[in-house]
């Protein structure tokens, strides 16, 4: 909107930061909302002052902020998966930029001698389109899916650990399900950002409404079907916490030296994921293998074991 509007980069800044506030506000300003917030923010004041904003900075600076705000944070679930989550990402994408830069430096050198021999064999056609089609697969494609793949498995990595001690299950269709989301999802949130920005306009905002709605109800569908598949979730009893601990010391040890290159990651994602089938057999026959037992006191509560043999309920 502000291209069309040929408006000025400042002005476009600062209403961005507007509106940037103002959903936050309006969606309950949670954890992970003021940590999006506080990045977009510091990316915003970067490009203001004309200077470039470092995502690990910015990232210790929301940190900061949620803690002074509500100590008790630090020891929240939800802000330390969160905060996990797009630390993970932060530094695979920036990996992966990285060396996809070297690629395309390696392919521009590929490139100026495959011109060299189109022009000396007259410059067949089916060599050209070959060659094309190389070079988008090469500069483009490859490096795109090589760093979602690498982001899916580095974030499923960082996080399972704490989801299986905490809620005592390990779920490996999570890694298909990301790639299944992220286009509803993605969806849903800006046809839900266009209802709240443009929804008075007649017709526009019923349009962007049944959009949402069509987003979400497949968001849901997928998530059940995911569900529902055998093997695709596991229940487990905790592992230990010397487990988790040293799990995390794992994953710092391949953040720091083990994803600098591809086959350093593919022993990194050996590493971690042996770990992971280790705690796995630990919540099995170790001594904090405790299963929770979940409640409510309004109405009724289920309480149920993961074989799904036992069901309790209360009335």
């Amino acid at each position: 909107v502000a291209l069309i509007l040929r408006l000025p980069r400042r002005l476009t800044l600062l209403i961005t930061a507007i509106l940037i506030v103002l959903y936050a506000m309006v969606t309950g300003s949670n954890p992970p909302v003021v940590r999006a917030t506080v990045l977009i923010l510091g990316f915003l004041a970067g490009r203001w002052f004309g200077r470039s904003a470092n995502a690990f900075n910015l990232l210790g600076l929301a940190g900061c902020l949620l803690l002074l705000y509500q100590p008790s944070l630090l020891f929240d679930l939800g802000s330390q998966l969160s905060f996990l989550a797009v630390f993970c990402l932060v530094l695979l994408s920036g990996r992966s930029s990285a060396s996809g830069s070297q690629k395309q430096t390696d392919n521009k050198k590929e490139t100026a001698i495959d011109v060299q021999e189109e022009d000396s064999e007259a410059k067949n056609a089916v060599r050209w389109i070959f060659n094309n089609l190389n070079r988008w697969w090469r500069n483009s494609l490859r490096p795109s899916l090589d760093s979602a793949i690498a982001m899916n498995v580095g974030v499923w990595l960082a996080t399972t650990p704490l989801v299986l001690y905490h809620f005592n299950v390990i779920s490996p269709i999570a890694l298909l399900l990301n790639v299944l989301l992220w286009l509803p999802v993605l969806i849903a949130l800006l046809s839900g950002l266009g209802v709240m920005l443009i929804g008075w306009i007649p017709g526009i905002g019923r349009l962007l409404g049944k959009i949402c709605e069509y987003s979400l109800a497949s968001v849901e569908g997928i998530v059940n079907w995911g569900a529902s598949i055998d093997g695709g979730h596991v229940w487990l009893p905790a592992p230990s916490e010397a487990w988790l601990g040293f799990a995390y010391v794992l994953l710092v040890i391949s953040g720091v030296w083990l994803i600098a290159t591809t086959p350093r990651r593919f022993f990194a994602v050996v590493i971690l994921s042996s770990w992971l089938l280790i705690g796995c057999w630990d919540g099995v026959v170790g001594p904090a293998g405790v299963l929770p037992l979940a409640s409510s006191w309004v109405g009724s509560g289920v309480g149920k074991s993961p074989s799904g043999e036992m069901r309790i309920q209360f009335l």
